[in-house]
């Protein structure tokens, strides 16, 4: 006999639909009177994975445990873990056609965009034809201007591969990187690391509410911003995973507020490792190498200086273990510095990428 399927019984059903309605395996729902006159009723859902199943099995029994003990907190944060699954399934019914380039490009604005045509042009990168479809929707798009966001297509070029391309596009005078930042990167493995071909929505300037917060507590705020932006929509799994791993991470090592703000070696660099290595701030968070050419080209395209008295601290660490920000982009360069993850002040923020 093969492996017996989990399944969702009435009372954890019930529980499910307090934040995320109805959830139908392989059923049909009835179409409304309205629907069924205009032809419009749904069509028969994707069936549920034993995965999935299972998934929503395990929340609904942590939410259960959650409330027996009067843990409202943990039910909402349960609930909207949920919630995103759901949607997410019901997401994957719609077959949504993909968003052209040009079309992309007039959505967003043409100042506010990098495709594959400013990769050839400033960093010398041509995809030759191999270019990623875009992951956003139109309506996504045509929000993105008036959020302070640009679209950005990364070229799979390391710091090394493209300083001396836009070294010589700059104006005479002017620096790509700035001189002392170059001494240090050259000798640490961040030069070589290449950024990988996607296209993000990315915060043009430090995201607001980022600034005078350390590197846990930036953290924070992206976990709050990915559940506010995805209210009521179907957040994708990879992050409602990366949400659930930040949370156990705190859950498990309560001494990671202390261990982020001491000034002892092994502490701080351990709290720095485990925050870099997050999938949320991997998934959120731009590479040194990314955020340089994001300000760089929208700089020659522009000819306006993005992060020019502000810095956005990226997913990485250096061979040290110090956490890697970029910022301070005016004629001498943009500056690449290191910091413990307890740093918190007003220039210091995180430019929020989003990727999917």
């Amino acid at each position: 006999m093969g492996e017996q399927e989990p399944q969702i019984n009435p009372d954890i059903e019930a529980l499910a639909q307090k934040k995320a309605g109805e959830i139908k395996v392989g059923k049909k729902k009835e179409p409304s009177s309205a629907e069924a006159m205009e032809g419009q009723g749904e069509k028969e859902r994707l069936p549920w994975t034993a995965e999935e199943k299972q998934n929503i099995v395990s929340l609904a029994e942590q939410a259960a445990q959650a409330k027996a003990v009067g843990n409202e907190d943990e039910v909402d944060r349960i609930m909207l873990q949920m919630e995103a699954l759901v949607l997410a399934k019901e997401e994957a019914e719609k077959v949504e056609a993909r968003v052209a380039i040009e079309t992309a490009e007039k959505l967003v604005g043409t100042e506010n965009f990098l495709g594959p045509k400013e990769a050839l042009e400033y960093a010398g990168y041509d995809f030759k034809g191999k270019i990623p479809e875009i992951p956003f929707s139109e309506e996504v798009l045509k929000d993105a201007e008036k959020n302070g966001k640009m679209l950005v297509l990364y070229p799979e070029l390391s710091i090394e591969d493209m300083l001396d391309k836009i070294q010589s596009k700059m104006p005479k005078g002017e620096k790509f990187i700035y001189e002392d930042s170059l001494k240090w990167l050259k000798g640490d493995p961040l030069f070589e690391e290449r950024m990988e071909s996607h296209w993000a929505l990315v915060s043009k300037e430090v995201t607001e509410g980022t600034t005078n917060k350390n590197y846990l507590e930036q953290t924070e705020v992206i976990a709050d911003l990915l559940v506010k932006q995805y209210q009521g929509k179907a957040m994708p799994k990879e992050y409602t995973d990366a949400i659930a791993e930040f949370d156990k991470l705190k859950k498990d090592t309560p001494s990671l507020t202390e261990m982020v703000k001491s000034s002892t070696d092994a502490e701080w660099k351990k709290a720095a490792e485990l925050l870099a290595n997050l999938n949320l701030n991997q998934l959120t968070r731009e590479t040194p190498a990314e955020t340089l050419y994001r300000i760089s080209s929208y700089y020659l395209k522009n000819k306006e200086r993005l992060l020019s008295s502000t810095y956005s601290w990226s997913s990485r660490r250096d061979a040290s273990g110090r956490l890697v920000l970029v910022g301070g982009f005016v004629s001498g360069g943009a500056v690449v510095s290191r910091g413990r993850p307890g740093g918190s002040v007003d220039y210091l923020g995180v430019s929020f990428s989003r990727s999917l």
